[in-house]
């Protein structure tokens, strides 16, 4: 079977970086943000300017500048951070990975995949960033 969700390296970076950013009080940089992440500078830097052109985050420039979320924390979605990143929830597949289902009359899995799609995607819409806490991996750094 199939992985119900897939997720892209720049989501999941995505969506830890705005998880950190929820927990922060205080703009973050990058490099500490790839360090925390165990991550590229460079690809979270990329993730970052699509978090900033996608209106989830904004850039602050300065000394002490670096990335704060534009929201409250308990106004940005998992699913918002993910949708910035990889667009729209794809459609569900089937679950046992065949291109075209072959006994939908049949087949005790045909139609879950639809019901577990949208279980998914609604615990992603109301999970929400304040829901998260990584402010243990803040401590850790500093």
């Amino acid at each position: 079977m199939r992985s119900l969700l897939r997720i892209s390296d720049a989501a999941s970076l995505a969506i830890h970086a705005a998880a950190l950013l929820a927990s922060a009080k205080e703009p973050i940089r990058v490099s500490v943000l790839a360090s925390i992440l165990e991550a590229s500078d460079a690809h979270l830097s990329k993730v970052m300017q699509r978090l900033a052109r996608a209106k989830v985050v904004n850039s602050v420039r300065g000394r002490h500048g670096g990335f704060v979320l534009r929201q409250k924390p308990e106004e940005i979605s998992v699913l918002d951070v993910w949708e910035a990143i990889d667009g729209p929830l794809g459609k569900p597949g089937c679950l046992l990975d065949h291109p075209h289902c072959p006994a939908a009359a049949t087949c005790p899995m045909h139609g879950l995949e639809g019901v577990l799609h949208r279980k998914v995607r609604d615990t992603l819409a109301t999970t929400l960033l304040s829901d998260i806490d990584l402010s243990k991996l803040l401590t850790q750094s500093s």
